[in-house]
């Protein structure tokens, strides 16, 4: 009797691809419930700092939000990095440490450009690709504060990654899902970005990281181009 396409012992690409799924997606909702907390305690800190007119609950939630949506969207190309590593034969162990680094860099990416804004008092935008030698000095000076922020983060993004072993309702469906879920809001543009209306309620409630990569992606990819309209082929 012949096996299923379900039980598929003849496909093991396709189960080794579902396999990878599930540890990266346990692994990223670890890495999702630390940088929400990371988010939560820049927006409680921002709040302190600038007073700004919304609620800190009402920054909090829009944070988490536009945060989440960052996450999402950002989400596949975490996955490939995973794909690669796990189709590489690294093993099983192998691959959650490979997870654990990116996720490291990804979570240090927010917080460091969190200490940017808190202490230059501006968000870091697309200047960041024109003005790279002049910044990185500044992005990564030594700060006690950030130092402790960032090495307490990845504490706990080491113990939540360790103990997203233990989700057991995340199978491959619900892994997929999310990851496609992360696709679609590629695919049809969902900004991760809250209005912006020129005050301190947006500086704070933004995801830095998302900040930054939207402006450098619409600097590299959403120019317009620059029209001499007295070429002599410009009426052609």
């Amino acid at each position: 009797m012949e096996h299923t396409f379900f039980e598929a012992p003849e496909y093991p690409v396709l189960d080794r691809f579902k396999k990878c799924a599930v540890i990266f997606v346990k692994q990223a909702l670890g890495l999702l419930a630390v940088l929400l907390l990371v988010r939560i305690a820049e927006i409680g800190f921002g709040s302190h700092m600038l007073k700004p007119k919304e609620s800190l609950i009402v920054l909090i939630i829009e944070g988490i939000i536009y945060t989440s949506i960052y996450f999402l969207k950002a989400l596949p190309f975490l996955f490939l990095i995973a794909l690669i590593c796990f189709f590489s034969n690294f093993g099983e162990t192998t691959l959650r440490i490979c997870n654990y680094v990116v996720f490291s860099l990804f979570l240090s990416f927010e917080i460091v450009l969190a200490k940017y804004f808190y202490s230059a008092k501006i968000l870091l935008g697309s200047d960041v690709l024109s003005s790279a030698n002049a910044l990185l000095p500044k992005l990564f000076s030594v700060d006690i504060y950030w130092l402790a922020a960032n090495v307490v983060a990845l504490i706990i993004l080491w113990f939540a990654v360790q103990f997203s072993k233990l989700i057991e309702f995340v199978d491959s469906v619900y892994a997929l899902s999310i990851i496609a879920v992360g696709i679609v809001l590629l695919f049809f543009g969902i900004s991760a970005m809250p209005n912006d209306d020129g005050t301190e309620n947006f500086k704070i409630k933004v995801s830095k990281s998302a900040y930054v990569v939207d402006k450098v992606y619409s600097d590299l990819f959403d120019k317009e181009p620059v029209v001499d309209i007295y070429d002599q082929n410009y009426f052609d």
